[in-house]
């Protein structure tokens, strides 16, 4: 609420600030030396067509035409400089804007508008917090009733790789950890298993892949060498340590199994370039 005042009092002073200049200080009114300038200009353009009418170049008809064309453009800027002229300062007015423009500007908006607005987008922020709060405690109690029936039935690969997987998505990676522990005990040659628990164990390191991470991720590649998520890992740690050649065999490997077009895709064809690049600096770099 302070911030929605706070801009709208930021508006009425600019509106303020662009009104009262123009009362204060009126647009100045065309000079003596402007007016006198442009009458000896309409006198020449009359002595000129006099000399035309002598000289035969215009006939009668034409000279008064042009005349009248003359006279009505010389009482036209005449009447313009009398209304720039008669325009003066109005400091009542100015003061009078200066109090009423932002007591209106309050009066209609109090009126017409909805201050209860602002306090229901907040308390809407509220609700969804809430909602959050109560959705994320639905999903552990969901997850805990799991752990327990697995806890009677350990032999369950796919119920420890679930529960594994949707703790690590709520960044619980020590519960996480423990739950592929189990699934990898029960399922070692699941390539998309291992890849999956590399890349929690390396979340829960500072996101370093060095360790068993990586060897987690070069025994998923052993059993599928094409598995997609452990090719970006261990292309990223690749690149990471500067082994350009690495990650870049890595990175060409994943691209033909990617969709065409797809934010992947292109993810993976930004860091080919860049690996290809760092590639050749790094061969300039050690040349005599």
């Amino acid at each position: 609420m302070i911030v929605f005042w706070a801009i709208a009092a930021l508006l009425l002073v600019i509106s303020l600030g662009l009104l009262l200049p123009a009362l204060l200080n009126p647009g100045t009114a065309l000079t003596l030396s402007t007016q006198q300038q442009k009458l000896d200009l309409y006198q020449q353009q009359l002595v000129e067509l006099q000399q035309d009418e002598t000289a035969g170049v215009l006939a009668l008809s034409q000279l008064d035409a042009a005349r009248n064309e003359l006279q009505r453009r010389l009482l036209q800027e005449a009447s313009i400089a009398q209304a720039a002229q008669s325009f003066v300062p109005d400091k009542r007015l100015a003061w009078f804007l200066l109090l009423a423009l932002p007591v209106v500007a309050v009066s209609v908006y109090q009126r017409i508008g909805n201050p209860a607005a602002i306090a229901a987008v907040a308390s809407s922020a509220d609700v969804v917090n809430h909602a959050d709060d109560q959705k994320l405690a639905e999903i552990e109690s969901i997850l805990t009733s799991l752990r327990e029936k697995l806890e009677q039935a350990p032999d369950d690969a796919a119920g420890w790789a679930l529960l594994a997987r949707s703790y690590g998505k709520l960044h619980r990676y020590d519960v996480a950890i423990d739950a592929f522990e189990h699934a990898e005990k029960l399922n070692p040659d699941d390539a998309q298993l291992l890849a999956d628990y590399a890349l929690v164990l390396a979340m829960a390191n500072q996101r370093k892949i060095q360790g068993k991470p990586e060897q987690l991720l070069l025994k998923a590649l052993s059993i599928d060498p094409h598995q997609p998520s452990a090719l970006m890992l261990e292309a990223s740690a690749a690149y990471e340590r500067k082994d350009y050649k690495t990650a870049i065999s890595l990175w060409e490997r994943l691209q033909p199994d990617l969709e065409i077009g797809s934010a992947f895709a292109a993810s993976v064809h930004d860091s080919l370039a860049k690996a290809r690049a760092a590639l050749q600096e790094q061969a300039a770099a050690v040349q005599p």
